[in-house]
């Protein structure tokens, strides 16, 4: 079969467009933090810390009713930086 090479354009992009439709599923897309209201008078910052696995939730805890409200999960350093950064944290307390 003979394709044309204005045939063969066409064809790329349709290529194109089908390849990041459905490879897109696997490419990981890097999330912004969600903009959760802080409020420091009722609520306190917290890294919440597994101790079976290591995985590390950044949040904000109710000072009276003791809920937690999950922000991020802290991958890495620069995460726990970025969280501290978008709140004006100076510091986090941790719990297990």
């Amino acid at each position: 079969m003979y394709i044309s090479i204005q045939n063969k354009g066409i064809v790329a992009i349709l290529c194109y467009c089908i390849y990041t439709e459905y490879m897109g599923i696997f490419i990981k897309k890097k999330t912004s933090i969600p903009l959760v209201e802080y409020n420091p008078e009722k609520e306190r910052p917290v890294l919440k810390c597994s101790i079976c696995n290591g995985e590390q939730i950044a949040g904000f805890k109710d000072k009276q009713t003791g809920h937690f409200t999950e922000v991020i999960l802290i991958r890495n350093g620069q995460d726990l930086d970025e969280f501290m950064e978008m709140y004006d944290l100076s510091s986090v307390t941790k719990e297990y």
